[in-house]
């Protein structure tokens, strides 16, 4: 009984003391700013309907190959800038952040596949 009162005792003190975890990233949030800015960049149009006029003396070629090529290689990069960050060095929020984004990302990245798989098939004219 001795022993469980010193324990039970402890327990406030060690639950101080416990080391904080998943603190907020900033490196993460620029990474998420810098998607943002990217994708604004991208998709001019979406740019202007939010009210940012940088993009407005542009209207690029959203159906030519350069565009798609562009596309995927932003996509592959933020996927890929995702990853580097570990569960153990987010927020919560930030973590619910990422997988939400990498799914999104994961998502667009799939549908390409499948359309170029479609255009692709036997019979297809």
């Amino acid at each position: 009984m001795k022993n469980f009162l010193k324990l039970l005792l402890l327990i406030p003190f060690l639950a101080c003391n416990t080391p904080t975890k998943n603190q907020h990233n900033p490196d993460f949030e620029g990474l998420l700013a810098d998607y943002f800015d990217g994708t604004l960049e991208l998709y001019r149009i979406n740019a202007t309907f939010l009210g940012d006029t940088r993009y407005n003396d542009t209207l690029p070629n959203y159906l030519s190959p350069a565009f798609k090529t562009k596309e995927k290689d932003f996509l592959v990069h933020y996927k890929e800038r995702l990853e580097t960050f570990d569960a153990d060095q987010l927020s919560h929020n930030q973590l619910l952040s990422k997988n939400i984004l990498l799914r999104e990302l994961d998502l667009e990245l799939e549908s390409r596949v499948r359309l170029n798989a479609y255009r692709k098939r036997p019979g297809k004219t």
